[in-house]
């Protein structure tokens, strides 16, 4: 690795003392692992695949990618030589990561006119067939490296993924089925060293959602518009019979990953998270966040409409989306009430309080303030000071309240820098009309008009559906909630859908 970046900030290593050095210590690793090759014991280790994967690493680094895919090859020969059951409950850990940006690294080193692998031969010079590709369609990296997708992809792509439902490329795959696993696993009772191990699960996700979430934007895509996507250089690059993913359309993504990623973040949250704890945790989203998430879902709904009312996007990917989007909203909603009748609470309590001090009411004059002494104002949250009629300076001098003199300093003394600016304050209520009207135009569109139906639809992307005795109050309240803001929207935008603004 030093040797890497050595070489990328001086042009190469040329005759400097760092070749030496790095021939030295790539040496050795090819003793090691010869010498773990050898032995029956260890030539199946992590410890032995991780060496060859840093190996391949470092060739394809410094130019060799005939070595690095000599590697590689070797590499998933050794992989193919392990049982299955010793895969079975493996998770996506450290070495499938080093083996998966390794063969990345191969990728992208490499000349694209070579569209082919470089055949292999054994000892007795029999061919070796060639190991089916990590195929990831919306990345041309990936799509060249010789990993062996059953034992190196995560293990809950070992069920087959519903394409019929989904319609989407292996990336959204990949979220989906982890959505699935993290569901079921609510719903069985797991002992300690499982709970760590599926909450690791839990994490790693959040991870892969959030490198989804915050990605470059993609290409726009349309159902009429195919022709126009740029051609990857290895899309002549031949799949197996048995490919797993040789039935994929390779250029058509019908909606963007950072759109599966907003959805699936909020699922996780909003959904998941209550189940997986059985208890009702706080449902607040950052205020900014939760307006780009919805911005983001609003975005591809809008753009995938038209697709989905004529079937060529997946009718139930995209609304449970929208369910999706349209229960954040009703929690903030809930949540932003709930506030609001906690300070009014508290205003009442202290009310009352001086009511009984002072003998007297305190009076109001503008609402959420409260006038406990002249001079003073109480605003829910914090007391202020009321200014003279004149526009001279607060009524009380600086020195009765030391904080607020010295931050009026600091503010006299720098210029004051805007901040970004803030959602709208009805930004909820905007987004709630256009939900709703689009959980009545997909039930118009599918002719889908009671709770149950659509609640089929979403169970075939990831929805909770079963119910035990432990989480049976959790997923009680999902359905009850859920069913009435379905009946609301249906019942209020069913007749005469119209059209709504975009914020």
């Amino acid at each position: 690795m030093s040797a890497l970046h050595y070489s990328q900030i001086s042009g190469g290593l040329g005759e400097s003392e760092m070749e030496e050095t790095y021939l030295y210590h790539k040496l050795e690793a090819m003793r090691l692992v010869n010498a773990k090759v050898a032995d029956p014991a260890t030539c199946t280790s992590d410890g032995c695949l991780s060496l060859i994967a840093g190996l391949a690493l470092a060739e394809s680094g410094m130019g060799d990618v005939t070595a690095a895919e000599a590697h590689i090859n070797g590499l998933c020969t050794l992989i193919d030589m392990r049982h299955p059951e010793e895969w079975q409950h493996r998770f996506y850990g450290m070495l499938q990561r080093i083996i998966l940006m390794a063969g990345s690294y191969i990728a992208a080193s490499r000349d694209p006119s070579l569209v082919e692998s470089p055949t292999i031969e054994t000892d007795n010079m029999t061919l070796c067939s060639p190991h089916p590709y990590f195929t990831k369609l919306t990345s041309a990296l990936l799509s060249t490296a010789q990993v062996q997708a059953t034992n190196l992809s995560p293990f809950y792509l070992t069920t087959a993924p519903c394409l019929e439902a989904c319609k989407a490329d292996v990336e959204g795959e990949v979220l989906f089925n982890t959505l699935q696993r993290l569901t079921s696993i609510c719903f069985f009772a797991y002992d300690n060293s499982n709970n760590e191990i599926t909450s690791l699960l839990l994490s790693d996700t959040e991870s892969y959602i959030a490198s989804l979430l915050f990605q470059p934007d993609s290409p726009s895509s349309s159902p009429t518009t195919i022709a126009s996507y740029p051609k990857s250089r290895h899309t002549k690059k031949r799949r197996g019979k048995n490919h797993p993913y040789k039935q994929t359309p390779p250029v058509y993504f019908p909606s963007s990953s950072r759109a599966w990623a907003a959805a699936g973040y909020l699922y996780i949250h909003l959904i998941l998270s209550p189940l997986w704890t059985q208890i009702s945790q706080d449902s607040t989203i950052d205020t900014d966040l939760l307006w780009y998430l919805l911005n983001t879902l609003q975005d591809d709904i809008a753009t995938t409409e038209e697709a989905m009312k004529i079937g060529t996007y997946s009718s139930e990917l995209w609304i449970w989306k929208v369910i999706i989007g349209v229960y954040a909203i009703h929690l903030s909603l809930r949540d932003q009430h709930e506030d609001v009748m906690r300070e009014v609470m508290a205003t009442t309590e202290i009310n009352q309080e001086l009511q009984e001090i002072f003998g007297t009411a305190a009076s109001a004059d503008t609402p959420g303030q409260t006038i406990i002494w002249p001079g003073l104002i109480y605003t829910g949250t914090s007391l202020s000071s009321l200014s003279f009629q004149d526009g001279s300076e607060d009524a009380l001098p600086d020195h009765a309240y030391p904080d607020q003199a010295h931050e009026k300093f600091h503010k006299q003394k720098q210029n004051h820098i805007p901040a970004a600016s803030p959602p709208p304050n009805d930004y909820l209520h905007s987004f709630k009309i256009f939900f709703n009207q689009k959980i009545a135009i997909w039930s118009q569109t599918t002719k889908v008009v009671d709770w149950e139906g659509t609640e089929q639809m979403l169970g075939r992307i990831v929805w909770p559906r079963q119910a035990s005795a432990q989480r049976l109050e959790q997923t009680g309240t999902l359905e009850t909630t859920v069913r009435a803001i379905w009946t609301e929207a249906v019942s209020m935008y069913g007749s005469g859908v119209g059209e709504v603004l975009f914020l």
